[in-house]
């Protein structure tokens, strides 16, 4: 589904199927979504210092400032310390650890925050709205609303669909070539709720995590909180 447009979602499911509920990840049931996305992401890459990092041969010159005080002169740098200690060699930097393209979070991050299933998932499914989620990330969807509802948040900008395909809802997120997601919920015969997301992104092997919710007990309810994907309205 992903990559080929924007589908055609209705605003009922045919045939009829109720995903309402309190839902509790089940891991043993699922793909582990962790691994997934470790094998997609590129290797990091390692900066090393360079050989005469030890020995400080590419360093300025020393200089006194004339109080008794010796630094390293700023060698034509904007906010230089003299005693900034630039002499050490630094450890290597790996590409994780520098801003990535997304903005200030890491490739981790920002994959995690789509494709990793959330411990618990709350669907309140009604006529005309749909709500998945709860706690401080609650999602409402419009079922087969052909306008988009436009995100912009810490994860970038992309345009938002939701309605339903058959027996399952389904929620897409896309932003031109650079994001494609499809999140889908169906409830299995079993009485379990199935996710399943496609990830797809720029620099990024495309990601296929299949997840299985049973119901949550009272006890559970009582306790926990609820996570998700990013909220489309903030």
């Amino acid at each position: 589904m992903a990559g080929c447009g924007t589908p055609r979602l209705a605003s009922a499911p045919l045939p009829a199927a109720d995903l309402s509920g309190q839902w509790v990840l089940d891991p043993a049931a699922s793909d582990d979504a962790m691994r997934l996305i470790t094998a997609a992401l590129p290797l990091p890459k390692i900066r090393r210092p360079r050989e005469d990092d030890d020995d400080g041969a590419h360093l300025p010159p020393v200089r006194n400032d004339g109080n008794g005080r010796t630094g390293r002169g700023g060698g034509g740098r904007r906010g230089g310390s003299s005693d900034s200690g630039r002499g050490e060699p630094q450890p290597p930097t790996r590409s994780a650890d520098i801003a990535s393209s997304w903005g200030k979070l890491t490739p981790r991050d920002f994959v995690g925050a789509f494709v990793l299933p959330p411990e618990r998932l709350s669907v309140v499914q009604q006529p005309s709205l749909m709500r998945v989620g709860a706690g401080d990330r609650p999602r409402a969807f419009e079922p087969g609303d052909e306008e988009a509802v436009t995100v912009n948040d810490r994860y970038g900008s992309r345009a938002v669909h939701a309605g339903w395909k058959a027996d399952a809802f389904v929620i897409t997120s896309q932003d031109g070539g650079r994001l494609d997601v499809v999140e889908q919920l169906r409830h299995n015969r079993d009485d379990r709720l199935e996710r399943v997301v496609e990830f797809h992104a720029r620099s990024v092997k495309s990601i296929h995590v299949r997840s299985v919710y049973r119901r949550a007990t009272p006890l559970e309810l009582q306790t926990g909180s609820v996570d998700g994907p990013p909220a489309p309205n903030r």
